[in-house]
């Protein structure tokens, strides 16, 4: 049995990360510009999973091809 006092969250890292999650939604929504929206993703991404490297993608229909538009701990080659 899991004891914790009274009010205390069970699942603490669950509570967070659902906490992240709804702050974050709330910031994304409320911009419409992939250019405040990009950078955003990608530090909402840091905080909820670690990793050495994350990538935003976007694919062009223009061109048929995806592209790094968005990143951190990437090397220039990757990208």
């Amino acid at each position: 049995m899991n004891e914790h006092a009274p009010g205390e969250p069970v699942f603490p890292q669950l509570v967070e990360d659902l906490t992240l999650l709804v702050e974050a939604s709330s910031v994304l929504a409320g911009s419409m510009k992939l250019e405040t929206v990009l950078p955003r993703t990608l530090d909402i991404c840091r905080m909820l999973i670690k990793a050495d490297g994350y990538a935003v993608w976007l694919y062009s229909q223009e061109t048929s091809r995806w592209s790094v538009v968005s990143s951190a701990g990437l090397s220039q080659e990757y990208q």
